[in-house]
């Protein structure tokens, strides 16, 4: 394509048809710096062009630039001609970018912008189930969350999030199920399975929360938060052995820490662990001393 596009006649080779081709083909290499000022100098002459702004989007996209992704794709949405279908891709990233943010009723109106192009679509089913139940939409969450199941019934994100889904509603024997179709499959996203873990210490389950954050470390030792996690469920829900183990494995997460305020924060809640068994009172530091990332308040 860039071989062809050099035998444009040079008079033509700044016309908005010449530049988007152009662009398409940077964006096909992830040369994204080369997309942007391209796609600015095509909005300039036509502020309306749909497809500019689509592929503007992109590239900010996989520059992990939200912000000015997001307002490539809204401006594109805004002005796309009647007859030109939406581009399935923005639709994602964009859903994408709301399940981030966890701006839930845009994510919402997102994807079920996409399941109209395609009822099929299963990753659309599974991040409107999402937001549906942070929305506390209970009902239409479980109705999607099916959908994602029959449509892809091996990916085990549909059953991490089911397995979310059921904790968050109460259907605890059900969530086990799900939880063990997620273990199956040797899943390895750790942030979704700290989050399946910290709901379950939420409802009373400290040795399937413990069970999770020792599967973390596993797939990621380097994985810190699993460690002050693991080492506050054992000190504050179980025996004297456990609470021993406890300070050994905040002791044994400092060589992974990243720099010294880690290292110290880590420091911290061993010295504390370490004085209230010395003084025989275990019950000073309640887990609402950390906060979600482990850190001291």
């Amino acid at each position: 394509s860039e071989k062809l596009l050099e035998f444009i006649d040079k008079n033509n080779k700044q016309t908005i048809k010449f530049l988007i081709e152009k662009a398409k083909i940077a964006l096909s290499e992830k040369k994204t710096d080369e997309v942007i000022p391209l796609c600015d100098k095509i909005i300039e002459m036509d502020p309306d062009n749909y497809v500019a702004w689509v592929i503007r989007g992109h590239a900010y996209y996989l520059k992990n630039n939200l912000f000015d992704s997001e307002e490539s794709y809204v401006k594109g949405i805004k002005c796309k001609p009647q007859n030109e279908k939406y581009d399935i891709i923005m639709l994602t990233r964009l859903g994408i970018i709301y399940i981030r943010r966890q701006t839930w009723e845009d994510a919402k109106t997102v994807f079920l912008r996409l399941l109209k192009e395609n009822v099929s679509y299963a990753f659309s089913w599974r991040y409107l189930a999402l937001a549906l139940t942070r929305l506390g939409e209970n009902v239409a969450a479980e109705e999607a969350f099916n959908e994602t199941v029959i449509l892809n019934i091996e990916n085990p994100y549909s059953w991490a999030y089911m397995t979310m889904y059921c904790i968050s509603v109460g259907r605890l024997k059900q969530a086990y199920e799900c939880l063990n179709e997620v273990l199956s499959m040797k899943f390895m996203d750790i942030e979704l399975i700290s989050d399946i873990a910290q709901l379950f210490y939420q409802n009373n389950d400290p040795i399937t929360a413990a069970d999770l954050y020792k599967r973390i470390i596993n797939i990621d030792p380097k994985y810190i938060d699993a460690y002050i996690k693991l080492a506050d469920i054992y000190y504050m829900k179980f025996d004297i052995d456990k609470k021993r183990e406890a300070i050994n494995i905040l002791k044994s997460s400092i060589e992974y820490a990243t720099d010294e305020k880690e290292k110290n924060s880590i420091r911290d809640f061993i010295s504390k662990y370490q004085d209230q068994m010395e003084c025989g009172n275990d019950n000073i530091l309640d887990h609402s001393e950390m906060n979600i990332t482990g850190e001291s308040r």
